[in-house]
């Protein structure tokens, strides 16, 4: 079976040590700026065949798990993980994907539009204060 590591951030052969993972995993390198390439992104996880992982140099600073797990589900991947440099890994299925990851994603897009929102109307506010 292939595994291949995406590497965001950090050095892949002390997350591929830290985590036993196989010697012949195929290291990739995957920035941040693709993931505003969705199609792209889907059609290169569709494309890895075998265990996706994704490496980074410390896991609770990664800030696009949720995007990163979309990706996977939009994909029809049905495992994968994120690992760190420390050992610590975050796994992905497609049910805890689909009854926790979710909310938690819609949850971040209703309060995003609500900050948008409410910074709009501020400065219609400010606008209208300062014509009169």
């Amino acid at each position: 079976m292939h595994t291949t590591l995406f590497l965001l951030s950090g050095d892949a052969k002390t997350i591929l040590t830290a985590h036993a993972l196989p010697e012949d995993t195929i290291v990739q390198p995957f920035s941040e700026r693709e993931l505003t390439q969705p199609l792209m992104v889907r059609k290169r996880f569709l494309q890895t065949k075998g265990r996706i992982f994704f490496g980074t140099k410390v896991l609770h600073l990664q800030r696009y798990r949720l995007m990163l797990k979309l990706f996977l589900f939009l994909s029809g991947k049905s495992r994968a993980a994120i690992l760190d440099e420390s050992g610590k890994r975050e796994n992905y299925s497609l049910l805890r994907f689909i009854f926790v990851d979710i909310w938690k994603l819609l949850v971040e897009i209703i309060a995003s539009a609500f900050i948008v929102l409410k910074t709009y109307l501020e400065l219609e506010s400010l606008q209208r204060a300062k014509k009169v």
